[in-house]
């Protein structure tokens, strides 16, 4: 019996929790009543206690009377506004520790020691307290449970105690919300109108309906215009519309959901709006609706929003033209099409030489303006029926349906010739050039996947051989995957110790022709005549298999995929530990050069790079000479300037190499710090046959001279140019008819050779 009187209690108690329940989702219930039925539902089933809610301040560090319907009025005065803490009581203890506190005997706890005579001289001699948390588990007040006589907690009273607990909680966490909507209910309206939602209520036992002011200027009307009725809204909706917002708020209605639709508006200029309305129906204790409330928000610019996100899916949003998804549908529509008609159809896949130059010696902002030009002119060169999709970076996709070989070789020269146009940009001309791959469906694939990748390919192989356009082959497949294996034998080279130094001489062409002539060549005599200007070390692979691999070709690889650096790191570091060898027998060169990438002169931190890892071997910086190439100075010129002068103010000679070939000003081999210039051989080879060659020279020599710089010929074979050369002033040469590159071993022995004759 007494299980049965057990069962039948803690069903009557669950059942009282439901009905605050219901109560706290009721918003014309308010907080102070909610938390003084819950106080009232714990003292009916708990035997001869009297229960008090006190809530935690936003400080969180006071409690202040939040309900108790027994508790005497001057003791609930008395506690109001009590501080927290680790012996304040059980309520102010138990909001400090965040922790059940239970007091058996108040008379004598020390927890009570600041509020004992208080609480004895009202009657109160127990008190347990539950703390009362929100969502997060932080403490947000606290439930006490009071008793005129000591008393310890028995299973029922701690069992309540919780749930109680848990229900303030829920009780609080809810009503606050409403209350803070309340409090800024005066602030309603001007937030409404800066979001652009407004509120109604549809009174539905009189059909009266009622809008905020934002409503109204969402719907551009005025509230003496408006019908105050669900028709008049109806009114006002679209009206392909209409029907379906009506359905959606009568299934609402009917079934005790959630009213929530988007629909159109209609407006007098005859422009359209879009608002999404929610709402909720409220109803009487016979399930009667009785009213509905809602909210409606001007989402017109949310619904451009979405629809600028739909136009981006498909759409490149720096040139407006389709981007791969977009040209993957129509490829797929029109390799179907061709399917069906037998037509033939290309894809020319391309992109621009040289771009990332642009990009990073000019600026982002220019190379978008370069893109746009470049998708404008194509844009124009092609049919209504043809498709130029923007891919990323400067790479383009273009699809020509019912087309050949033949119609594709034409289109990429149209549009190799519209490119090629100079792009003007703030007062400077940009003169571009594309690298084109063209494939035919159905002989070079017979899905869009394949195609693309073959057309990549083939863009690939015309960018290698400088062609504007190259047609696919299986032959390209074949080149593409050695070169991909090349990539990987490239990475591993280091680790597997394929790559050495050479080194080659550079020498004073002071009496160089008189001792050359009389010297035993097989012998040796002419290398111990001259008179060395150091040396330019040289990186070499072997590999295994392949034997020697040209830097021509390694180096471009390098660079490409993202391997310079390592590999540059690796010269240095190898050239230093060789000069420190050198160093010790005494019969280091005068000077090492190193050559710097391009590709390397975007990166501000080049200089501190090379200068750590020369010192971080050992050797002097002042040891060393880095050329960097004319053409890359001059694309980067402001960040090659800084490092040159971050090298050179550590001690290393600066030479600018391949000179000729970037068209750099006087004004700017002025103000870097170069001291060495070095003729491309390019302008050697034909000496002293070319005249034109001949003047060139004879001007760099002569410019050169002029700003104080050495003078280096590179290149030099033959006799006759090493005659003309000296002739005309120059300073060094270097080239096959002095010494070839050698490798660590023999260039020693020339040193100690050199030093030998020297001595």
């Amino acid at each position: 019996m007494i299980d049965l009187v057990d069962h039948h209690r803690r069903e009557q108690f669950i059942e009282g929790q439901r009905e605050i329940l219901k109560r706290i989702v009721d918003p014309n219930v308010d907080r102070h009543t909610i938390l003084e039925s819950i106080v009232a539902l714990a003292e009916s089933h708990v035997e001869d206690m009297t229960a008090s809610i006190l809530l935690l301040d936003e400080s969180g560090t006071r409690l202040y009377h939040g309900a108790s319907s027994r508790l005497p009025q001057r003791y609930v005065t008395a506690i109001n506004g009590a501080r927290i803490g680790p012996k304040t009581g059980s309520c102010g203890t138990a909001a400090f520790l965040k922790r059940r506190v239970i007091v058996e005997d108040i008379a004598n706890d020390p927890l009570w020691a600041d509020y004992r005579d208080l609480a004895l001289s009202h009657g109160l001699k127990a008190c347990w307290s539950e703390p009362i948390l929100n969502a997060s588990k932080a403490v947000i007040g606290t439930l006490a449970y009071y008793y005129a006589t000591p008393k310890q907690p028995g299973k029922w009273e701690l069992m309540t105690i919780v749930d109680i607990a848990q229900l303030a909680g829920i009780a609080i966490a809810h009503k606050d919300s409403i209350d803070a909507m309340r409090r800024l209910q005066g602030r309603f309206e001007e937030s409404q109108e800066i979001a652009r939602i407004g509120s109604w209520e549809l009174d539905l036992t009189k059909n009266l309906l009622w809008w905020s002011k934002e409503v109204y200027r969402i719907f551009a009307v005025e509230s003496e215009d408006m019908k105050p009725t669900y028709e008049g809204f109806l009114e006002r909706v679209h009206p392909e519309d209409r029907e379906m917002v009506n359905e959606a708020y009568s299934r609402a209605v009917d079934e005790r959901s959630l009213y929530d639709v988007t629909h159109r508006l209609l407006m007098k200029d005859g422009t359209v709006c879009f608002v999404r309305e929610r709402g909720r129906t409220y109803y009487d204790d016979e399930d009667r609706p009785l009213r509905s409330i809602g909210t409606v928000q001007d989402i017109s610019e949310q619904r451009s929003a979405e629809e600028r996100l739909s136009w981006m899916s498909y759409y490149d949003d720096l040139t407006e033209l389709p981007n791969r998804r977009m040209f993957l549908d129509r490829l797929q529509m029109a390799i179907e099409l061709s399917r069906r008609t037998g037509h033939s159809l290309a894809v020319l896949y391309f992109d621009l030489n040289r771009f990332k130059i642009i990009n990073d010696s000019l600026g982002h902002g220019v190379g978008d303006l370069v893109l746009r030009a470049v998708a404008d002119r194509v844009d124009q060169v092609l049919r209504a029926a043809d498709t130029v999709a923007r891919f990323g970076g400067d790479e383009f996709a273009i699809l020509l349906p019912e087309s050949g070989a033949s119609n594709a070789l034409r289109v990429a020269e149209k549009i190799a010739r519209e490119v090629e146009r100079p792009v003007s940009l703030d007062e400077q001309d940009l003169v571009l050039s594309i690298s084109a791959g063209a494939v035919i469906f159905p002989d070079d694939g017979d899905d869009a996947q394949t195609l693309l990748k073959h057309a990549d390919i083939a863009m690939y192989r015309a960018k290698t051989s400088g062609q504007h356009l190259c047609l696919f082959s299986g032959e390209m497949s074949t080149r593409l995957k050695d070169r991909m294996l090349l990539e990987h034998e490239l990475s591993l080279a280091q680790d597997r110790a394929q790559f050495s130094l050479h080194f080659q001489c550079k020498y004073y062409l002071e009496d160089l022709i008189a001792a050359y002539e009389s010297a035993d060549h097989a012998s040796g005599g002419a290398v111990r005549a001259l008179h060395m200007d150091g040396c330019e070390a040289l990186i070499r692979w072997y590999h295994p298999d392949r034997g020697w691999i040209s830097p021509s070709i390694f180096i471009p690889l390098a660079e490409e995929i993202g391997l310079i650096q390592r590999i540059t790191q690796w010269v240095v570091e190898a050239a230093a530990r060789q000069a420190l060898k050198w160093e010790a027998e005494g019969i280091r060169p005068e000077r090492i050069s190193l050559n710097v990438s391009a590709i390397q002169l975007i990166h501000q931190g080049l200089a501190e790079d090379i200068l750590s890892w020369v010192r971080g071997v050992g050797a002097d910086p002042t040891w060393f000479e880095v050329e960097i190439t004319e053409t890359a100075a001059m694309h980067n010129s402001e960040t090659a300037t800084e490092i040159m002068n971050e090298l050179a103010a550590a001690g290393m000679s600066i030479a600018i190499d391949d000179f000729g070939t970037g068209y750099s000003s006087l004004a700017y081999l002025k103000r870097i710090p170069a001291t060495v210039i070095k003729i491309d051989q390019s302008f050697i080879r034909d000496l002293p046959e070319s005249a034109e060659d001949m003047a060139i020279v004879r001007s760099t020599i002569a410019m050169a001279h002029a700003l104080d710089k050495c003078v280096v010929a590179e290149g030099v074979e033959t006799l006759e140019q090493l005659r003309f050369l000296e002739k005309e002033g120059c300073d060094v040469a270097q080239g096959y008819l002095l010494n070839r590159p050698m490798d660590e071993a023999e260039f020693t022995g020339l040193l100690r050779l050199l030093h030998k004759t020297a001595d």
